[in-house]
């Protein structure tokens, strides 16, 4: 009975990943007639960080244990949020530089800061700092409400709408929100966020970074990068 056809190598040459039927462990490769100074056992799945294209942002190659070539894109994006899970806004210093680069990004021509502190909405700032610090390209034509879902439902020039929810897709909500997508079901999404309340309500009563349950129906769209090809759920290793 053959070996299943699950485990890959690697050429440390080149870069170059390819699929072996005949190794199906670290001990069998080292076994094996490989040289083990041009080649190595990359496993039975794994992720390659990677930059695509001259204005996307950062992503990871997922190489699936099953043999097949197909490949999905991690966000940084995602991860970057993450890392800030816990954030209290409250004269926040990380906050605060959040929203200072976001205005220097996009001063307005009167002068005034379209916000000024994270006693404004910064739900906005929190995904525009994940997407901009992950190599993702932001732009705008106006600035009038940053911190809210207007910014991203107008003036990210590089999403796509889709029909539903994908991992790391932006979630545009119906009452003046934006955050990450990072699970969901038949009637719920689960999104990684800024400003956001800790009992999923409807309402500007948050206070830090977290992800949060949410029905389906409060979200207005979803948005994703152009190019991106989001994981199915429950891929990846964390």
């Amino acid at each position: 009975m053959g070996l299943v056809p699950e485990d890959w190598i690697k050429n440390n040459k080149t870069g170059e990943y390819f699929w072996d039927k005949n190794i199906d462990s670290q001990k069998s490769f080292d076994e094996s007639d490989y040289n083990k100074d041009d080649f190595s056992y990359a496993g039975k799945e794994f992720q390659v960080t990677y930059s695509l294209g001259s204005t996307a942002g950062l992503y990871t190659q997922y190489y699936g244990f099953d043999g097949k070539t197909s490949i999905h894109d991690y966000p940084a994006w995602v991860d970057k949020g993450k890392s800030l899970i816990g954030l209290t806004e409250g004269g926040n210093s990380t906050i605060q530089g959040m929203i200072d680069n976001m205005n220097n990004a996009f001063p307005r021509d009167d002068g005034l800061k379209p916000i000024y502190d994270d006693g404004d909405p910064w739900c906005g700032v929190f995904v525009y700092s994940c997407l901009t610090e992950s190599g993702q390209e932001v732009t705008s034509n106006s600035w009038q409400t940053p911190a809210l879902n207007t910014f991203y439902k107008n003036n990210w020039n590089e999403g796509t709408v889709i029909s539903g929810p994908k991992f790391g897709a932006l979630a545009v909500m119906t009452y003046g929100h934006v955050a990450m997508v990072v699970g969901y079901d038949d009637k719920s999404v689960w999104i990684l966020g800024g400003n956001q309340p800790r009992n999923g309500a409807a309402k500007r009563d948050g206070v830090e970074v977290n992800i949060t349950k949410y029905k389906k129906s409060l979200v207005s769209k979803y948005v994703i990068p152009t190019g991106y090809n989001a994981p199915p759920l429950g891929t990846f290793k964390e």
